[in-house]
């Protein structure tokens, strides 16, 4: 076993809880350090000054930031467009990260772990158009999917993506 593999240490945890972070499974020295390395130097991102910042990280919420842009569009709001691509952008990033290993996430928020955990620890990597055909699909059909079924995002993508599916899960310690 790697050290990167075994308990986080109550340094780290504490550490952790001083961010406001409280995990809801067990974390391993690595995904307690990269968790940390995101808290303590968080990567700041450019974004134009009419998107909103997306201070909420529920899948649910940033369908709602990108539903709230394509009204701008179409009511032809002034630079509407970039706030639009920008918003389904960072949609899309959840969704993919939800697929990476703790150590690979580009966002890393408790959210994205859960559902790594849950589900997404099955697949590779799904590409950001993989991911907008699934969000399509599933905004058309549930209103309210992400907030109420998240799991169907993972059906949907197994369903229209089988080659995605890895033949283990580290996180469930299936192989």
């Amino acid at each position: 076993m790697f050290l990167a593999d075994e308990p986080a240490t109550e340094i780290q945890l504490n550490a952790l809880k001083r961010f406001g972070y409280v995990p809801d499974h067990a974390l391993t020295r690595a995904e307690a350090s990269h968790l940390l390395t995101t808290y303590q130097h968080p990567q700041p991102t450019e974004q134009p000054e009419s998107v909103p910042l997306i201070t909420q990280h529920s899948p649910y919420h940033l369908r709602k930031v990108v539903e709230q842009a394509r009204a701008a569009v179409a009511g032809r709001v002034p630079d509407s467009e970039p706030a639009l691509a920008e918003a389904m952008r960072q949609r899309q990033e959840f969704w993919i990260d939800t697929c990476r290993e703790v150590t690979q996430m580009r966002l890393a928020w408790p959210e994205i772990i859960t559902l790594y955990r849950q589900q997404g620890c099955r697949f590779m990597w799904p590409t950001h158009e993989q991911v907008q055909e699934i969000l399509d699909a599933l905004d058309g059909a549930l209103p309210a999917w992400d907030r109420d079924h998240p799991e169907l995002f993972y059906q949907t993508l197994e369903l229209n993506f089988p080659t995605l599916v890895q033949n283990r899960c580290p996180a469930h310690g299936m192989v």
